[in-house]
């Protein structure tokens, strides 16, 4: 039995955090158990908000014994929807967490190329924002990389936001994207809002 195997009494702030879009629909055990799986050492999360989704793949990487997620996320300074950086802090406390203020469409310079094992990305997601990240952070990505997107399902494309807004949806992005079509395999979740998980098509191969 591994020394880490995961155990409520290990994970002091066990709890469900807040109220998102993740919280009603079970993804916990899918994002522990990407983690649990992929075994990643350099993870990064854009977009945290209260931390329900690092979390979950902080208790991975802690029961993995190894492995880091540097999260990234505007907090009081986003104009929208917004959790406290503090916030934050406390429910991601005692795991493998660091926090940093940040526009997330500059992160990806902070990493070395094929550095990165795992990357979320959940930044008020649209067909632009799926464009922007997954051209940018490819050559981060190393050659086992997961990443998770969310979005994806036709209702999450129909939400009041991206109507009222004229949003890009995102399965026309990932149906008609050149690069993406090209450079990655993906699947998406069914359950409301949808999970976009993308590997690199030359690790299939």
């Amino acid at each position: 039995m591994e020394s880490n195997q995961f155990n409520k009494k290990e994970l002091s702030n066990y709890h469900v955090i807040g109220s998102n879009s993740w919280s009603s629909h079970e993804y916990t055990l899918f994002f522990y158990g990407v983690i649990r799986g992929l075994r990643p050492d350099i993870c990064v999360e854009l977009g945290t908000f209260e931390g329900f989704s690092a979390y979950w793949i902080a208790s991975g990487l802690f029961c993995n014994g190894k492995g880091t997620l540097d999260c990234y996320d505007l907090w009081e300074d986003y104009p929208y929807n917004h959790a406290s950086m503090a916030t934050a802090e406390n429910n991601l406390a005692n795991l493998p967490v660091k926090l940093t203020k940040m526009d997330a469409a500059a992160v990806h310079h902070l990493y070395k190329d094929k550095s990165v094992d795992f990357l979320m990305v959940d930044l008020s997601n649209d067909g632009k924002t799926y464009m922007e990240y997954l051209v940018n952070w490819y050559p981060k990505l190393s050659d086992r990389a997961i990443v998770l997107m969310e979005g994806g399902t036709p209702e999450r494309d129909k939400v009041d936001w991206m109507c009222r807004y004229d949003k890009v949806p995102i399965g026309k992005v990932l149906r008609q994207h050149q690069f993406i079509l090209a450079h990655y395999n993906y699947a998406i979740t069914e359950t409301f809002p949808g999970i976009t998980m993308l590997t690199k098509k030359e690790f299939s191969k």
